[in-house]
């Protein structure tokens, strides 16, 4: 886009421009502050939500020093929450995991009991379908696979067919 000069004069000296609002300060009082980085610091001592946090990363795959870095914790630190706590990490894991199904539940219920004969007359379900559908892969994906066998197995034995061969027999 292009103005012309007067166009551009009109817009910087607008009491509209943004730059009009500014204190006007005198070019020789500029601020010449430098600009330092921060470094971060390093904890010594981890909450439990960031030992666990850093313990279940650690434990996926990621690389101790990649977590250690993002959480400003040292490596030695994480090693130790990972071999002091895994019962505490499965747990907090599971608890998770229990949370996000049923949440997930509650939506799947509450998609399905939105699906009423109205709805399907006017149908308007695919939103909700796709709703059902994605709550209960949530819930299947979540659910522990249990192998629950609960056929009965009958075991019959019948008695070994008798032949001739097992009766006696006498020569008259």
């Amino acid at each position: 886009m292009e103005i012309s000069q007067e166009e551009l004069e009109r817009r910087l000296n607008s009491s509209k421009n943004l730059s009009a609002s500014l204190p006007k300060s005198p070019a020789s009082k500029a601020p010449t502050a430098k600009i330092q980085p921060i470094e971060p610091k390093v904890r010594k001592h981890l909450d439990p939500a960031l030992r666990a946090v850093s313990a279940i990363l650690a434990n996926t795959g990621d690389k101790k020093s990649h977590v250690a870095s993002q959480f400003n914790i040292n490596p030695w630190q994480i090693s130790s929450a990972q071999h002091s706590s895994k019962q505490d990490i499965k747990d907090r894991v599971s608890a998770g995991t229990e949370r996000v199904r049923e949440l997930a539940l509650d939506k799947l219920m509450s998609a399905l009991g939105l699906m009423d004969q109205d709805k399907f007359e006017r149908a308007n379900l695919r939103e909700l379908s796709a709703v059902a559908r994605d709550m209960s892969r949530v819930v299947e994906c979540t659910t522990e696979k249990v192998v629950n066998d609960s056929r009965l197995q009958i075991i019959i034995q019948a008695p070994s067919q008798k032949t001739e061969d097992h009766y006696k027999t006498l020569d008259v």
